[in-house]
């Protein structure tokens, strides 16, 4: 899918501008991931693409292993920040951008770099954007999008992608989960994260909460 590759570059260039290597090991990851989902059938073998992402991700996941268990991201929004991103290892949920130096680890993960895709779609409606960043991105079919009190719940169709089952998933949420998230975080101009992600199949039902 050529749009998460093109992700995968922004986060690249992020990295090398901010020179961070977590970023640098997640863009190339996201690139990687990107490569698999766009690359002509007479390329190289879908197996050679698929082993070269999971290798990216596996350095993303070794990072990720060195915080805490309970370690979640938060979805900060371009209100708070140059860029859509999210901050890991917080001991609290943020209500602002405001940490000491050390305190957390910053990511551009898969869905801080989608939304820079699907943000003319984005409006005010946390509920109305995720449904509609979803569908433009291809993340997710049969999407249905419910605003609550304090964030949005989520239901939808959508696969596993390279990374289903390890702590990078529950540390972001799936790939479509991360989008919902920081969609709902870039509409309602707050920071959010994702509370609680349940699958049944294909379908999962996704709950993001706002800090």
């Amino acid at each position: 899918m050529r749009e998460v590759l093109i992700a995968g570059a922004v986060v690249l260039a992020a990295a090398v501008y901010l020179n961070n290597i977590a970023l640098l090991l997640l863009g190339v990851a996201i690139a990687a991931s990107g490569a698999i989902l766009s690359a002509p059938a007479q390329t190289a073998p879908e197996e050679v693409w698929k082993r070269i992402a999971e290798g990216s991700w596996v350095n993303v996941q070794l990072i990720l292993e060195a915080l805490p268990p309970a370690a979640k991201a938060y979805y900060v929004p371009s209100a708070y920040a140059p860029r859509p991103l999210a901050v890991v290892g917080a001991p609290r949920p943020p209500t602002r951008l405001a940490f000491k130096d050390g305190e957390v680890y910053v990511f551009i993960p898969p869905g801080s770099a989608l939304v820079e895709y699907c943000r003319d779609v984005i409006g005010e409606d946390p509920a109305e954007s995720v449904a509609a960043c979803l569908a433009k991105t291809g993340m997710a079919k049969r999407v249905v999008a419910t605003p609550m009190a304090d964030g949005v719940r989520v239901e939808m169709d959508a696969p596993d992608l390279l990374y289903g089952g390890t702590v990078a998933e529950h540390v972001f949420g799936s790939w479509a989960a991360s989008l919902a998230a920081a969609a709902a975080a870039e509409a309602a101009k707050r920071i959010a994260y994702v509370e609680e992600e349940r699958k049944e199949g294909k379908r999962r039902t996704v709950l993001v909460k706002f800090t």
